[in-house]
């Protein structure tokens, strides 16, 4: 069961996402009908330690296996949804690289999400690129840029 608080005041989630590195590219995703990049990830389950949801759902989306190098930082996210409520989330993000040979080109693929057929677009960029696009959160950038310890935000978009 996925750590998901959903009442009339609004939404809390608690959440891994994975910053796959390759060469001096990361790969970020594009949900369907989504405007802007993201890292891929997901909910943690009840029971499972941040870690092991992160390398889970990183190999949900992305059909390879990856390896947890290290972890980037922690935000806590809030920001209004579009019926009116609040969302808040915990997110811890990883940085991970292919377990296996893989290669740099851009590419979509469908996921099974507990039954929903989920469409995403997976998109590699340098930082310099990343800094042209609409990324979120935007704390996003600083850690990926960050090579010495992790990152504790709270960010309010």
């Amino acid at each position: 069961m996925d750590i998901k608080l959903n009442n009339e005041d609004g939404i809390f989630k608690l959440r891994v996402c994975g910053a796959l590195k390759l060469g001096e590219k990361f790969l970020l995703i594009k949900h369907e009908g989504s405007k802007f990049f993201c890292l891929p990830g997901g909910h943690v389950e009840h029971g499972e330690d941040s870690e092991t949801a992160a390398k889970r759902e990183m190999e949900e989306e992305l059909g390879f296996p990856v390896k947890l190098e290290k972890l980037l930082g922690i935000d806590q996210n809030f920001f209004p949804l579009s019926n009116g409520k609040s969302f808040h989330e915990i997110a811890f993000y990883y940085l991970f690289s292919p377990e296996n040979e893989i290669s740099s080109c851009d590419f979509e693929r469908e996921e099974n999400d507990k039954g929903r057929l989920k469409r995403h677009r997976f998109c590699w960029f340098s930082l310099e690129e990343l800094e042209k696009e609409d990324i979120r959160p935007k704390i996003i950038l600083k850690m990926l840029e960050n090579k010495s310890f992790p990152i504790l935000s709270i960010s309010k978009e």
